[in-house]
């Protein structure tokens, strides 16, 4: 007993007064053990295994809530209860200083522990805004599109985290006006360096508050080769997905710099034209009537509007018409525009009308018309000729 004893009091630390023995750690041991076993039993119990759990939390939402309201609150009395063990007052463990700063200003372990809270409170503000705000379309009843509510998430984000920071950099004593007149320069150098990112993010600003260009449009971006529809609108980038399949990353400023031709800016019922030119002598009521048919038994032409037929110029080979036809869905009109020329070349084969091709007079200069001084040149090369 006595062996036990001088055992449990064996000083494993001696500090400027403060002793730790193995008592104090069995002790904390125990405690670690003994949560552990009330977290096991907790998540079990709120399973809903028992009746009066399922009558009071209902949903396993409610149940995960109060699963976390319970780990926190054995957590943290488990860590009270430790320190008091060990003999450690709270206050002077907030008050330990990680960090000297000078000038009688240092990081305590309070300050990081006042970060890492404000940090994880800051993040689990910002992912219930996501999920009420965004995923279940709670800011549907507004007249405001997925992306606006996507650029107000964003916004709201890095405010959040800008204000939690500024925050914590405010209870560490720390003069926010001296580290600003210190770093203009550095500032200076980042704003040259990343003057095309500010870009980005300004013109992403507008284009997500202006409303010209919102998710699920169709753009021709002129000059640039892209095409296709807009899947997503970020502060600094939007992503394009092209026919293809393929995802295209656009920098924002490319929309202030280039000619944007948004085939769903008004409505989605998009108006197109298939040009053809047909012989001098044709029968133009028949070709009219064979146009005009191509596009109606087409499946995806729109039946109001009906489709029209132009008859648009006299050509210099050709009598040029122009066949006018609407669209429901644009994204399609490359192949509903090659399905139409087929068939209008089908049925102008049966009708026996026929599509022109350009033709030139060649008119050769015969030797007599040639000057004598090439007349002689071209005699001298015959003699040459064995």
């Amino acid at each position: 007993m006595d062996q036990f004893r001088s055992f449990v009091e064996y000083v494993l630390i001696s500090y400027e007064g403060y002793e730790l023995k193995v008592a104090q750690v069995l002790w904390v041991v125990g405690i670690v053990l003994a949560s552990w076993i009330l977290l096991r039993f907790g998540k079990w119990f709120m399973k809903g295994r028992f009746l009066l759990v399922r009558k009071l939390a209902a949903s396993s939402k409610a149940r995960h809530r109060g699963l976390w309201a319970y780990r926190i609150f054995l957590v943290g009395g488990a860590i009270l209860l430790g320190l008091e063990v060990l003999g450690i007052k709270l206050s002077e463990l907030l008050n330990f200083t990680v960090l000297p700063l000078g000038n009688e200003k240092s990081i305590r372990v309070g300050n990081v522990i006042f970060g890492i809270v404000l940090l994880l409170l800051t993040r689990y503000l910002i992912t219930n805004f996501h999920r009420f705000f965004i995923e279940q379309g709670k800011a549907k009843r507004l007249t405001m599109d997925q992306g606006r509510r996507m650029a107000i998430y964003q916004i709201f984000q890095y405010l959040a985290y800008l204000l939690a920071v500024i925050v914590i950099i405010s209870s560490l004593d720390v003069d926010l006006r001296a580290i600003l007149v210190g770093s203009a320069a550095l500032f200076v150098g980042l704003g040259l360096a990343l003057q095309n990112t500010f870009a980005d993010i300004l013109s992403g600003v507008l284009i997500l508050f202006d409303g010209t260009i919102e998710v699920g449009d169709w753009l021709v971006v002129k000059g640039r080769n892209i095409e296709g529809e807009v899947k997503e609108i970020r502060l600094r980038t939007t992503i394009i997905e092209t026919l293809d399949s393929s995802s295209i990353i656009v920098p924002n400023r490319m929309f202030s710099d280039s000619d944007i031709l948004n085939w769903s800016y008004n409505d989605r019922e998009t108006r197109f034209s298939v040009d053809v030119g047909v012989a001098y002598g044709s029968n133009l009521q028949q070709v009219r009537k064979v146009l005009k048919s191509c596009a109606e038994n087409h499946g995806r032409v729109m039946k109001s509007p009906e489709p029209k037929v132009l008859f648009t110029n006299f050509g210099e080979s050709s009598l040029d018409f122009q066949l006018v036809y609407w669209l429901e869905d644009f994204k399609d009109h490359q192949s509903v525009e090659s399905d139409i020329r087929f068939m209008i070349d089908s049925d102008f084969r049966k009708n026996n009308i026929t599509i022109p091709f350009p033709q030139r007079d060649l008119h050769i200069i015969t030797d007599a018309t040639l000057p004598e001084e090439l007349i002689e040149v071209q005699e001298e090369e015959e003699r040459k000729i064995p």
